[in-house]
């Protein structure tokens, strides 16, 4: 969780972005800034897919906003998600992208934000039901970078046995403030993905706060061996 566009635009002007694939929530970046944020993004070698987000009506005011960013010799391609109405769920807390590297056949990437203050709720509930859809949809291996808003014991079990998930998380807290710190920015992995998991590791050098940047590091079988939350 970046908690703003401002604060991965200087990391990526700083050259402290390694990662080969990057997975982005709550960028605040409305629509018409994230073309923008693309071209930023392809300065420092990375092509980009910006998911805006949320107006929230107040002046300037947005919510969430999820992002990919892949570098350049790495193929990728948006995520169809279809919702139980036929609509296209892809919004400004939730999307996926079919990454073409780490894996034989690649592998879904999802990038999701959940509600803040809302623990298992209802709202978050769906957004796992969500996630779900498009884990069971693609059918391949996967990972799920998440601001989740639980710990890895509040995730909910049968979530993660009906998506044959396990956590691959750091063991540091990823959210600290000067009242309180939480482990709630982690991964979840599966369909075979979670095997190649080498390391979890928080990487302080990125200047996102008040989260840590999180990194997964992946014994690859093809390029690309770092996802980054």
């Amino acid at each position: 969780n970046v908690t703003s566009w401002g604060s991965l635009r200087t990391a990526l002007e700083q050259d402290l972005v390694k990662a080969d694939v990057v997975l982005v929530q709550e960028h605040h970046l409305a629509a018409h800034a994230c073309a923008a944020a693309v071209k930023a993004a392809g300065r420092a070698g990375y092509l980009a897919d910006f998911v805006p987000a949320w107006p929230t009506g107040n002046k300037d005011g947005t919510s969430g906003g999820v992002a990919i960013l892949v570098k350049r010799y790495i193929g990728f391609r948006a995520a169809e998600q279809q919702g139980p109405d036929g609509q296209a769920p892809r919004h400004h807390r939730l999307a996926a992208w079919h990454v073409s590297a780490g894996i034989k056949g690649g592998f879904l990437a999802c990038s999701a934000y959940f509600h803040t203050g809302e623990g298992v709720g209802e709202r978050n509930q769906n957004l796992l039901f969500q996630v779900g859809r498009l884990v069971h949809t693609a059918a391949k291996p996967y990972i799920v970078a998440a601001d989740w808003q639980v710990s890895p014991e509040e995730l909910h079990p049968s979530w993660l046995r009906s998506v044959k998930g396990a956590v691959c998380r750091s063991g540091r807290p990823t959210c600290i403030s000067w009242a309180h710190s939480s482990e709630i920015d982690y991964f979840v992995a599966g369909r075979g993905m979670e095997l190649l998991i080498s390391d979890v590791a928080v990487d302080d050098k990125i200047p996102v706060r008040p989260h840590r940047a999180v990194q997964l590091s992946v014994r690859a079988v093809m390029p690309a061996d770092q996802v980054k939350a």
